[in-house]
């Protein structure tokens, strides 16, 4: 198994649309295609940040600058992967100072809609990771709304970065099972999904 941190947030942000999409056409029973919605969509926005920190360079995602230097170096004179096979405990940046550092470091602007869009979903997220949610149906209506915006502006903000993103995605998650029924059918949801995927990047 390999996850670039690009592929491990686009595999995150397909489930993303996959729980949407199911939740749209699901009667009963839906709660948990939202906490699934949430819980990927903030996951691939924290990743992608990640990523284009790492493209700037590797050291901006992680929190301890020394502690990487220190990493590295081990990396190098034993000739490892990564610097977490010397030291399994580097801390990489949360989900906010993510934000801050491409901001301030990299002189990338994030849109305050995106950011407060992404802001809410967090905050949501820490509810459902920590402790516990509860919404009237009110609440929980604009919360649905916010999130397929939410989604809709990761796409938008993040293939301004990353070109392949719209097409990594129509591919992820792209299953064969050993005994094929109809692979037609499939094919035109693959089909499908690019032709949705292309009318949301302006």
């Amino acid at each position: 198994m390999k996850f670039t941190l690009l592929q491990n947030a686009v595999d995150s942000l397909k489930s993303t649309y996959n729980s949407l999409e199911k939740y749209k056409e699901t009667v009963i029973g839906r709660d948990h295609l939202v906490k699934d919605a949430v819980l990927s969509l903030n996951h691939a926005n924290e990743l992608l940040f990640k990523h284009i920190l790492k493209e700037e360079n590797e050291f901006l995602i992680f929190s301890d600058i020394h502690k990487y230097m220190s990493a590295k170096e081990k990396m190098i004179e034993k000739k490892k992967k990564n610097v977490f096979e010397v030291n399994p405990n580097l801390n990489t940046v949360g989900f906010y100072e993510a934000i801050r550092r491409l901001e301030l470091l990299c002189e990338k602007n994030v849109p305050e809609n995106f950011k407060n869009a992404l802001l809410y979903i967090n905050k949501k997220r820490n509810e459902i990771t920590h402790y516990e949610i509860e919404m009237d149906m009110d609440e929980y209506q604009l919360f649905i709304e916010n999130l397929e915006a939410a989604y809709e502006m990761t796409i938008s903000f993040f293939s301004k970065y990353e070109n392949e993103l719209t097409s990594l995605l129509s591919e992820a998650r792209f299953e064969v099972s050993l005994e094929i029924t109809d692979p037609d059918v499939e094919a035109m949801a693959h089909d499908s999904y690019i032709d949705y995927m292309e009318t949301m990047i302006p």
